[in-house]
């Protein structure tokens, strides 16, 4: 095979400069690298020079026969921990995340004092929670998913003139469910190398139907959480479209349909769905959204 320098993979900060996010055991899960996370996801800010290190560790014992060759191998123990470096000391993600959620407790800046936060040092152990990894390199990028994982580390490091404190994590991985393979993480991959000549088979067409009679109003669609502006009730497909253009996932979407819908919608690879609560004079405010 001939050597090929396009597979290199040399790592930094997404161009946001979020790296490292976890949210509570049960958020949804990214399905690719390039879309935008759930909401729930906390980012926790700058990571320190050395980036991110993820080590799987596989030991194994050698059982040997009457002779004294060996007979067969067995598998011992299989672990994997993310260690990296959070430098931001004031940020209450990077707190909550190091000390427990509950023993971070923030109050708001008054005229009287600053931006307030107390934080209670206590042996309880780190909850369970998510835990995603960010990275690129030029076009392509990585993300590293921990389905159920903990926060088994930490280490806060002096506070001293000349240097900033930080505090160094480890991230030990355990097995996830069965809708990821029991993997105890797993990675997504985009190459950033887009060919406009293949349509994703992953996008499947979807339909939206507002309630019928409606006379006024305005409506929002959304992809994997993310909403687009108000649309009035009776917004042409060119003006839904050019909303939809502005979310991850839809960025190459098409629009047909008449103004009001029903509206066919193309080439939207997060999840589609519809807020009618401002819908006005129909027989409803639920929009239908096929499949």
């Amino acid at each position: 095979m001939a050597i090929n320098i396009q597979n290199a993979f040399v790592a930094t900060p997404p161009i946001d400069g979020g790296v490292y996010f976890n949210a509570p055991i049960n958020t949804p899960l990214p399905k690719t690298a390039l879309e935008t996370l759930h909401e729930d996801f906390k980012d926790h800010g700058a990571v320190g020079e050395d980036g991110f290190t993820h080590t799987i560790n596989r030991e194994t014992s050698t059982e040997k026969m009457f002779g004294g060759d060996d007979w067969v191998d067995t598998q011992t123990s299989y672990t994997e921990t993310v260690v990296l470096t959070l430098l931001e000391d004031g940020n209450t993600n990077v707190l909550r995340s190091c000390f427990g959620d509950a023993n971070v407790i923030e109050k708001a800046a008054t005229d009287k004092h600053g931006r307030q936060i107390t934080v209670y040092h206590t042996a309880e152990r780190l909850p369970l929670k998510r835990h995603v990894v960010k990275a690129v390199s030029g076009e392509k990028a990585k993300t590293l998913v921990v389905p159920v994982g903990r926060i088994t580390t930490v280490e806060k490091t002096a506070e001293v003139h000349s240097a900033s404190t930080k505090y160094n994590v480890t991230i030990t991985a355990f097995k996830g469910p069965a809708e990821f393979k029991f993997a105890n993480s797993f990675e997504l991959r985009d190459d950033g190398m887009v060919d406009p000549n293949t349509p994703d088979p992953d996008a499947q067409d979807k339909t939206v139907t507002l309630p019928s009679g409606v006379t006024g109003g305005t409506f929002t669609l959304s992809v994997d959480g993310h909403a687009t502006a108000e649309l009035a009730f009776n917004a042409t497909a060119e003006t839904v479209q050019a909303e939809l253009r502005k979310l991850t996932g839809a960025t190459t979407a098409t629009v047909t349909g008449n103004a009001g819908g029903p509206y066919t919608i193309k080439d939207i690879t997060g999840a589609l769905t519809a807020d009618g609560s401002k819908l006005t004079g129909g027989a409803g405010t639920t929009i239908t959204v096929n499949p």
